[in-house]
């Protein structure tokens, strides 16, 4: 009888702990770098698995390891963010360009922050 009640307690913890990995709150986020004859753009996105309370993306564009433009934008009851598009005219020459972005969302009272980037020559 006993071994009977083992199983059946392991099996409810077990199928207990399936469910509550469904529900989990999991973040994701993306630094866009577009490299052009003439512009260079780029953007972030931050992504949730479930509606945030607030959520919210920034993206730096870099020319050579300086600050050239910036956007961000916030948003409430939401479950994704884009920034609007920074865009600059190419210089002739390689340089390095980075988009760099800063991504958090909050969600049952809980604030997760992340980064993300991604570099090339041009």
């Amino acid at each position: 009888m006993n071994k009977k009640k083992y199983i059946i307690g392991t099996t409810l913890a077990f199928l207990l702990c399936i469910t509550t990995n469904v529900f989990a709150f999991t973040m994701g986020c993306v630094s866009y770098l577009n490299t052009g004859t003439f512009f260079i753009t780029s953007s972030s996105k931050t992504t949730a698995t479930v509606t945030c309370s607030n959520i919210y993306a920034y993206n730096g564009l870099y020319q050579d390891g300086v600050l050239k433009k910036q956007t961000s934008k916030e948003v409430q009851n939401a479950t994704s963010v884009t920034t609007s598009e920074n865009s600059i005219t190419n210089s002739m020459g390689d340089q390095l360009w980075q988009s760099y972005g800063v991504h958090s969302a909050t969600s049952d009272g809980t604030t997760y922050v992340d980064s993300s980037s991604t570099t090339r020559t041009w």
